[in-house]
């Protein structure tokens, strides 16, 4: 299958409105902590799953501006196993 590039999911955190992630159909994955000014790319940072891999939902933690969960799914690969990711380090480790 062929990346799109496109970004297919954004979370704001509800406790800091500068911390941003975004998820692409390419399984890339961006987190700024300054309202966009800087991003640092997250992709490499999960483990155990190869990048052709769509994000398809981000989600930042109501109490803790550091969590974030994201959805991922091969669908491209006939993979129809759930991935669920959290972090709790704005990203580093999952």
């Amino acid at each position: 299958p062929t990346s799109r590039h496109t970004i297919t999911a954004l979370a704001e955190s509800p406790k800091n409105r500068e911390v941003l992630y975004a998820g692409c159909d390419d399984g890339n994955l961006q987190v700024t902590k300054d309202g966009g000014k800087t991003w640092i790319d997250l992709t490499k940072n999960i483990k155990g799953l190869d990048l052709d891999r769509h994000i398809s939902k981000i989600e930042c933690d109501p109490f803790d501006m550091k969590t974030v969960y994201v959805v991922i799914n091969r669908y491209r690969n006939d993979d129809t196993k759930p991935y669920l990711y959290k972090s709790t380090d704005y990203g580093e480790t999952w």
